[in-house]
């Protein structure tokens, strides 16, 4: 019994390896931005089933979209440059109105998960410093903003794009500086959010999109001490 379990779960493993690996190698723009199952059967030696199994998984996740014929096309990352700024404009005009809108509410049992890692990941020296937690973090914290907004249409906007910063390389060229400081701001934001302070949380959402806009630790060294600094977190334990 146990071989015929491990021999149906393999299929699935198999299927999850190759779309991690497909999103990899589009990342580091080894793969163009349209994709046939045969080409993809190809580089990676695999069945087509296999193949089928991971598109439709990417594609499940908005991150691909099917176009005509065999072929599949990847949404644009935010990681491309021409991209970037796009992405930033909508999440500052969707993120603070998913908090500012009626009948928001925090997930508190969440929300505390999110500054135990937050708090444990500024704690580690600057050597140390794991990109791949915080990539979840940030996600898990900006996501739930959006599972916050009492608007569903609001919500599944802004998961569906949050999906997109799962790809490898969108944290890429940012230095661990910055990083913390935006583990700081979350935990500033997080703060009003439990104080029910939505006006003051939206707020500094709106200064913490953009200056992780720029990501320039200079452009983040002058804004954040004025914008942030005016609010006291008594409990941090952090610099």
């Amino acid at each position: 019994t146990n071989q015929a379990t491990v021999a149906a779960d393999l299929p699935s493993a198999e299927e999850d390896e190759l779309a991690e690996m497909i999103l990899r190698d589009r990342s580091a723009r080894r793969l163009d931005q349209t994709v046939t199952i045969g080409a993809l059967m190809r580089r990676y030696g695999a069945e087509r089933k296999t193949v089928l199994k991971s598109l439709k998984k990417l594609t499940e996740e908005n991150l691909l979209d099917r176009a005509p014929g065999q072929a599949w096309l990847f949404r644009r990352a935010p990681d491309d440059p021409e991209a970037q700024g796009e992405s930033y404009e909508f999440r500052l005009l969707l993120e603070p109105a998913a908090i500012l809108a009626p009948g928001f509410r925090l997930d508190g049992t969440r929300a505390a998960a999110l500054r135990q890692g937050m708090e444990t990941l500024l704690g580690l020296p600057d050597a140390g410093f794991d990109i791949r937690e915080f990539q979840r973090l940030d996600i898990d914290f900006h996501g739930m903003i959006a599972d916050g907004a009492a608007n569903r249409f609001v919500t599944e906007a802004l998961s569906d794009h949050l999906r997109l910063r799962r790809l490898p390389g969108t944290y890429a060229g940012v230095n661990v500086f910055r990083l913390k400081q935006s583990l700081r701001e979350h935990l500033t934001i997080l703060d009003q959010l439990e104080s029910r302070q939505y006006e003051v949380a939206a707020d500094l959402l709106r200064v913490h999109l953009r200056l992780s806009r720029s990501q320039r630790p200079q452009a983040a060294s002058r804004g954040a001490p004025a914008l942030f600094g005016m609010i006291s977190r008594p409990d941090s334990r952090g610099p």
